[in-house]
């Protein structure tokens, strides 16, 4: 049984900040926010129901975080970006996930993956690459 989630801050739970007003945060996002906003329901990316859906959801970052580790003085973080970065529609599912390499200078190199199944065989890849003698540091 999933545990009840705290009331909406905003609102208190009631679902309205006064009489003619509705909660900005509990109330159902319109179609514009629905394309703009997801989360993860079985690793399958969803719109939230609402804003507080969504932050309880970026609120913890298990949710959303495939896998990080170090690899020699480079950072790998591959993550569930919560955003269709497909903006020309070259896949039927969407680009939703996300790997960084990091060294001490900054992020460098990405790629991007459909699935959370690719994202997780995607970033074993790339830790393997850096691990390789013949890797090009950038």
């Amino acid at each position: 049984m999933e545990p009840e989630s705290e009331p909406c801050y905003f609102c208190q739970g009631t679902g309205r900040v006064d009489d003619d007003q509705d909660c900005p945060i509990c109330k159902p996002l319109d179609h514009r926010f629905r394309e703009m906003f997801y989360i993860l329901e079985n690793h399958v990316p969803r719109p939230p129901k609402n804003l507080l859906e969504f932050y309880e959801f970026r609120g913890n970052p298990e949710n959303f975080i495939v896998k990080q580790e170090d690899v020699g003085q480079y950072s790998v973080s591959t993550v569930f970006v919560g955003l269709n970065m497909d903006h020309l529609h070259i896949t039927a599912t969407g680009i939703w996930f996300e790997t960084m390499i990091s060294d001490l200078r900054g992020w460098g190199s990405a790629t991007c993956y459909e699935t959370w199944e690719e994202a997780e065989k995607g970033h074993a890849e790339v830790v393997e690459r850096l691990k390789s003698p013949k890797w090009k540091r950038f």
